[in-house]
């Protein structure tokens, strides 16, 4: 597995574009988060530890602030070993500089950026918070690293309860099917988990 420094030193220009700037932020960001992988068994252990959370509040209606300090607690682990930005361009960046490291044979961006743009989409015409996108890092039981998960990070707002949460979620995951585009299978997966859900009265 390569090391790379955790705070690369980025040359100081002024007089650097706009776009120049948020290349080299976005290489910094790369290389930081490479650093920080997840390893499969702690991502699982995350997804398992997020879906019981839903569960539980769409089964007692409520959310404890113990159970939200750990939902942040949660996103804040994962987004340590992720590639975050707020816009599709900056995604589209982080997709073409991964291309560029480990080649674009990989077709990632034809892979992934119209799919999670058309989360991202849904989720805002649904009344999601402001969310993101993120291309976190993962591990094998090597420690080096294995592949690549982008998504797009969908914020429910803390006013809905547990039906209008889960329907709304299950629109932004069916998103790329609106946009023409086939859906993954953890697509499906959250899917067919939101419509298990919803039958719990």
């Amino acid at each position: 597995m390569e090391h790379f420094p955790q705070q690369p030193v980025v040359p100081s220009n002024e007089h650097i574009s706009f776009q120049e700037k948020m290349k080299q932020e976005i290489a910094q960001k790369i290389e930081i988060a490479m650093t920080h992988p997840l390893s499969e068994e702690r991502m699982e252990s995350l997804d398992n530890e997020l879906r019981t959370i839903k569960s539980r509040f769409v089964k007692e209606k409520v959310k404890d602030e113990l159970t939200k300090k750990r939902e942040n607690e949660i996103e804040k682990e994962i987004l340590q070993s992720s590639v975050y930005v707020k816009t599709i361009v900056e995604f589209r960046e982080v997709l073409m500089q991964l291309g560029d490291r480990f080649g674009h044979a990989h077709n990632w961006i034809g892979k992934f950026l119209a799919h999670e743009n058309a989360h991202a989409n849904v989720s805002e015409q649904t009344g999601h918070d402001e969310g993101g996108y993120a291309v976190i890092f993962i591990k094998d039981d090597t420690g080096s690293l294995s592949h690549i998960q982008p998504l797009y990070i969908s914020r429910p707002s803390a006013s809905w309860g547990p039906q209008e949460m889960l329907l709304k979620e299950i629109e932004v995951l069916r998103a790329p099917e609106v946009y023409g585009d086939k859906l993954s299978e953890s697509d499906k997966q959250d899917i067919e988990s939101s419509e298990e859900l919803l039958k719990i009265k």
